[in-house]
């Protein structure tokens, strides 16, 4: 990650979070905001130790989530309590309340993050739930003859949901208005399919596989557009959803 100082077996050597957020390579950004995926950088005051002396301190954690309430969910390495061993977890707060006096310098976001407008993950009959995609991708299984029976969808571009609609066996139309996030659209280890989709979410688009029928055509995320079907009990088996550009 930096690129003035490699070790003998080609690794790069970090001597501390304010050399790495001083000296980072050309592919990472530095912002003041924070986005999943993004590393953490802390440091720039003098801290107390347990030898009575003030010494510099910095840390480096990856953002794992920026929640509503304006706080963050990070994952680090620390010590123990006894200060002996390292630790991995996973904090939810206000790093400058939790490791006072250090502040965020900012955030190092690696190129890649920043074209990222929309996350979705799948729960899929006889596999659960798969690994999250983004932008276009397929979420789902396709040719499996596998059931989509639930999905979660993120946006990233800070966009907003106002609503998902979905068909679904046995139940008929369910509406999830003003989700949550991490809200989960349909139901899972129930056995029912998702078989209608209508999504508004301005600003995107998507399209559905059906049982029998394939890809639909890209169709705006407008809350009155539907993919799929209704009263021919045919699955959706996997969905992409992307930004309109």
């Amino acid at each position: 990650m930096l690129y003035q100082d490699t070790s003998l077996d080609g690794s790069v050597k970090v001597s501390g979070a304010g050399d790495l957020w001083n000296n980072h390579n050309t592919c990472f950004i530095q912002s003041k905001k924070a986005v999943p995926g993004a590393l953490m950088i802390m440091g720039g005051n003098k801290v107390l130790d347990n030898d009575g002396l003030y010494h510099d301190y910095g840390h480096v954690a990856v953002v794992e989530k920026v929640n509503k309430d304006g706080s963050i969910t990070w994952s680090q390495t620390n010590y123990d309590p006894n200060g002996v061993l390292p630790v991995f977890e996973v904090v939810t707060g206000n790093p400058e309340q939790l490791y006072y006096p250090m502040k965020v310098k900012g955030y190092l976001i690696h190129e890649s993050l920043l074209t990222r407008y929309v996350g979705y993950q799948a729960h899929v009959q006889n596999t659960g739930w798969m690994d999250m995609v983004y932008d276009g991708s397929t979420c789902g299984r396709t040719g499996k003859n596998l059931r989509l029976e639930a999905f979660k969808l993120r946006r990233l571009d800070g966009g907003q949901i106002k609503s998902v609609k979905l068909h679904i066996q046995d139940k008929g139309w369910i509406e999830y208005l003003d989700p949550k996030e991490d809200e989960v659209f349909g139901t899972v280890n129930k056995g029912l399919r998702i078989e209608n989709i209508c999504i508004d979410a301005p600003g995107l688009k998507f399209k559905v596989h059906v049982q029998d029928y394939g890809w639909t055509p890209w169709t705006k995320c407008d809350g009155t557009s539907t993919l799929g079907t209704s009263g021919q009990a045919l699955k959706i088996e996997a969905i992409k959803i992307e930004k309109i550009k």
